[in-house]
C-alpha cells in the first residue's frame, strides 16, 4: 500500500506504512491515507466584523488523520464501522511510516470520528474516515511494528537515541491478535548503556485493543519493547508500539 502525508511545509510518499486504529490492523486495505499537522496563527485572528467576529486562540492544533480504503463486505473491520466500535472516542490511531526500526509514526487519541460508507466495487465496500485527536498527534519512534510470535517474552530490537531525556513521555500500544487466555504485557523498557535494562512504562492487554500511557521523569539513551504473553495459557499474539521521548 502507499500513503502520503502533509506536515506544515513538507509532504513525504512512503510504500511502507501500517495504520492501526484501536485493536484493527487496517493497513492492508488502505488506498490512502493523510497526517495532518496544522496549527492557528501566533496572533489572535478575527473574522468578521464588530461584535460577529469569532477569534481564535493562536497556536490552537487542528490534527488530524485522514483514511479511505476497500474492505470485502462482512469481514469484521467494516462491521466495526457499521457498528460504530472502530475508531471510537478513546480509541488509539497510529499511523506509521517506514519498516525500520525507529522510524516515524504519528499517535494521537481519539476526541472525534467522521465515517462514510460507500458503494461496492466487485465485492469490495469503500470506507472513508477523519479522526481527531484529543489534543495533537504525537510524532513518535515505533518499536514493534505489527508483529506477531506465539510463546514466551520476546524482545524487540534496540534503539539508540543518542541521549537521555527528562519530562513528561507517551507510549502507545495496540494488540490486534490475542489468543490464548489471560492478560499480555507490552512493557517499554530503558537503558543507560545497552545491557542493563529496566521498566519505564507498562501497558495491561486482556483482549485485543489500545492504549495510551503517559510516563515521567528520565527516559535513558537506550530503548526497547518487551512483549510477554505467557500469562495464562499463550498463544499468538500480534502488537503494534510507539513511543515520543520528553
Amino acid at each position: 500500500m502507499g500513503a502520503k502525508g502533509e506536515g506544515l511545509m513538507a509532504t513525504f510518499i512512503s510504500a511502507a506504512c501500517s495504520y492501526l486504529v484501536g485493536g484493527y490492523n487496517i493497513g492492508t486495505a488502505t488506498t490512502q491515507a493523510k497526517v495532518t499537522l496544522s496549527a492557528e496563527p501566533l496572533d489572535i485572528t478575527a473574522f468578521g466584523q464588530s461584535a460577529e467576529r469569532v477569534s481564535t486562540a493562536g497556536g490552537l492544533r487542528k490534527d488530524s488523520i485522514d483514511w479511505a480504503g476497500f474492505f470485502a463486505d462482512g469481514s469484521e473491520s467494516p462491521d466495526a464501522y457499521l457498528d460504530g466500535s472502530l475508531g471510537t472516542v478513546g480509541d488509539v490511531v497510529s499511523f506509521a511510516i517506514g519498516s525500520a526500526l525507529g522510524d516515524r509514526a504519528y499517535c494521537g487519541t481519539v476526541l472525534s470520528e467522521k465515517v462514510a460508507v460507500g458503494g461496492e466495487v466487485r465485492g469490495l465496500v469503500r470506507y472513508e474516515a477523519t479522526w481527531r485527536p484529543d489534543n495533537t498527534l504525537d510524532r513518535c519512534k515505533h518499536i514493534g511494528k505489527v508483529t506477531t510470535g506465539s510463546a514466551g517474552a520476546t524482545a524487540t530490537g534496540t534503539i539508540d537515541d543518542s541521549a537521555l531525556s527528562t519530562g513528561t513521555g507517551q507510549f502507545y500500544s495496540h494488540i490486534i491478535v490475542l489468543g490464548g487466555t489471560g492478560t499480555r504485557d507490552i512493557t517499554l523498557q530503558h537503558s543507560s548503556d545497552g545491557t542493563t535494562w529496566t521498566n519505564k512504562v507498562q501497558a495491561n492487554y486482556s483482549g485485543t485493543g489500545s492504549k495510551k500511557s503517559e510516563f515521567t521523569g528520565t527516559l535513558n539513551r537506550y530503548i526497547r519493547m518487551i512483549v510477554d504473553y505467557t500469562v495464562g495459557t499463550g498463544g499468538t499474539v500480534g502488537w503494534f508500539a510507539a513511543y515520543k521521548r520528553p
